[in-house]
């Protein structure tokens, strides 16, 4: 095999690894992706976000957390303000 493939396919399976481990421990330990962006999602309760990983993504809202992969409907409790 060509050195440049080697390095190619070694690269690959890397990356590969990383990402599986990292949504690994965010789905076993309900926490936040290492690779992540985060979105507010609540202008009334600066706590409140979203981390959007790679595959998955982790939800915390009113003082909850939940972790789930991304095709997964999931929609947080937003507060009013009833004036």
């Amino acid at each position: 095999m060509k050195k440049g493939l080697k390095i190619t396919l070694i690269v690959l399976v890397v990356l590969i690894g990383i990402i599986a481990v990292d949504t690994l421990q965010a789905i076993v330990f309900n926490n936040s992706p290492i690779i992540h962006i985060r979105e507010r999602i609540n202008r009334c309760n600066e706590k409140d976000y979203i981390d959007k990983g790679i595959i998955v993504n982790h939800y915390s809202c009113n003082n909850e957390s939940k972790t789930l992969f991304k095709s997964t409907k999931y929609n947080c409790m937003v507060c009013y303000n009833n004036k």
